[in-house]
């Protein structure tokens, strides 16, 4: 059974600036071992990954925004009591930082409402490549990722507009879901 935990802290340290630290974890659950040479069961691993970060976001400008990640990432590829003996016991560890940019602007507001406009994007997975201790070297798969989003909140909500809202967030789950 897979498992993926995740936790995370922000602090403000102002109005413009805050920092926060997360951890995520992903267990694979229970594995049977086998080999090219012996390929019925031979054992059992129970690999896992983690990464361990901080980040730190600070707002340049009006509607501007900045924001760093650094990041740990560790791999155990078969942690566990009965890995048979003379299998390879396999970790793999890396250092990774992501940089991203931010950009909100308010579109119109009105007694009943106002509106606003965000562009984003970023860099993940900059810096050193992965090693495992068998010394298998590898590059950290790297993304570049954009979005945009359209918010529109209303001053005075009724029943029926937070009825219309929860349909637009639904219509865009499905899209997003379907664009993947």
């Amino acid at each position: 059974d897979a498992r993926w935990w995740h936790t995370s802290l922000a602090v403000p340290i102002d109005k413009h600036q805050s920092v926060s630290l997360f951890y995520h974890r992903f267990d694979f659950g229970n594995l049977n071992i086998t080999s090219v040479q012996s390929p019925e069961f031979i054992g059992t691993a129970k690999p896992y990954q983690f990464v361990f970060g901080g980040a730190y976001k600070r707002e340049l400008t009006s509607g501007f925004s900045l924001g760093i990640a650094l990041k740990y990432y560790y791999e155990n590829q078969n942690a566990s009591n009965n890995v048979p003996s003379g299998f390879n016991h396999r970790t793999a560890k890396a250092y990774v930082g992501d940089i991203g940019v931010s950009y909100s602007k308010n579109l119109f507001s009105s007694e009943l409402s106002h509106g606003s406009l965000s562009l984003s994007t970023s860099v993940t997975n900059l810096g050193t490549w992965i090693e495992t201790s068998d010394g298998f070297i590898q590059q950290v798969p790297r993304s570049i990722q954009f979005g945009a989003a359209y918010s529109q909140e209303f001053l005075h909500s009724t029943r029926w507009q937070r009825f219309n809202g929860l349909i637009a967030f639904l219509n865009w789950l499905c899209v997003s879901e379907i664009m993947g």
